[in-house]
């Protein structure tokens, strides 16, 4: 609890566990993300939950990436 009331905002990625999501975010949740790129976000200030979907790119994708740019 004390950990929580320290960090004001929090971006939380799936976790295994409803415990794990009620230590991170002081509620249940972030057990039920898809991964890859799915997030939770509480923001300080604001009373609610913001869920959001940022792109992924896999590993293989990043080796192409920086290959191009070495070039």
């Amino acid at each position: 609890m004390q950990l929580r009331a320290n960090l004001g905002n929090r971006l939380i990625l799936r976790v295994d566990s409803e415990g794990t999501s009620e230590i991170a975010l002081g509620e249940k949740g972030a057990e039920r993300l898809l991964g890859k790129g799915h997030l939770i976000a509480k923001i300080e200030g604001n009373d609610g939950l913001i869920t959001a979907q940022v792109p992924f790119i896999g590993s293989d994708e990043i080796e192409k990436i920086v290959s191009e740019l070495n070039t």
